[in-house]
């Protein structure tokens, strides 16, 4: 819009702002709490429930590249739950931010606390893991191929240097950044509120 000179920056503010504003596009968000409970379940999710394609797709590439770059920087191995002696695994709380694809690491850590006798968390070394290891809290006297009595824990430091602080720091970021895209689908997009034009005395 193009303006006379000799108007004062404070005239050519108002001229602009009696200009014909388009109002913002409806959008049905449906209900926010089952968006919500969706959006924390997978990430993009409660936004395809509301229709919001490109933002799903944003965060679903951004949130999960980012917790599955992690996961494999550390071997699979960053995103664990235990909380027992020494290993109190804090880090868990963020990463399950991310939902269901953390929940593979507290079921694990269910399965290796539902055998009797387990009352020493450093004594769980002839535990079967379930899915491969996948997720499962280290395990402590444990045989390694070379039957040495190993600290899983230690061994994964050891194996996978900086990468596995990376890696759980990674997964800790994908969980807090699911939380953003959560209260985003619960909120709906953000609007700012037009100037108010001048009105002539």
């Amino acid at each position: 819009m193009n303006l006379p000179d000799d108007k004062s920056a404070e005239e050519k503010r108002d001229l602009v702002s009696d200009t014909p504003q388009e109002p913002p596009v409806a959008i049905d968000m449906g209900n926010p709490w089952l968006a919500a409970i969706l959006a924390w379940l997978i990430p993009g999710l409660g936004h395809i429930y509301q229709r919001r394609f490109m933002k799903a797709a944003i965060y679903a590439v951004c949130i999960l590249g980012t917790f599955y770059t992690g996961m494999a920087l550390g071997g699979n191995h960053p995103v664990y739950f235990a909380w027992e002696g020494e290993d109190l695994r804090w880090q868990y709380i963020p990463q399950a931010g991310v939902g269901l694809p953390a929940l593979p690491a507290y079921l694990q850590h269910r399965h290796a606390t539902s055998f009797n006798g387990y009352d020493d968390p450093y004594d769980r070394g002839d535990i079967e893991q379930k899915w491969g290891g996948y997720m499962a809290p280290p395990r402590y006297n444990f045989y390694d191929q070379s039957r040495s009595i190993i600290n899983e824990r230690h061994a994964w430091h050891k194996q996978y240097h900086m990468y596995f602080e990376m890696g759980t720091l990674y997964t800790m970021v994908a969980g807090l950044l699911n939380l953003l895209a959560v209260f985003d689908a619960f909120g709906g997009p953000a609007y700012m509120e037009q100037k108010r034009s001048k009105q002539p005395a």
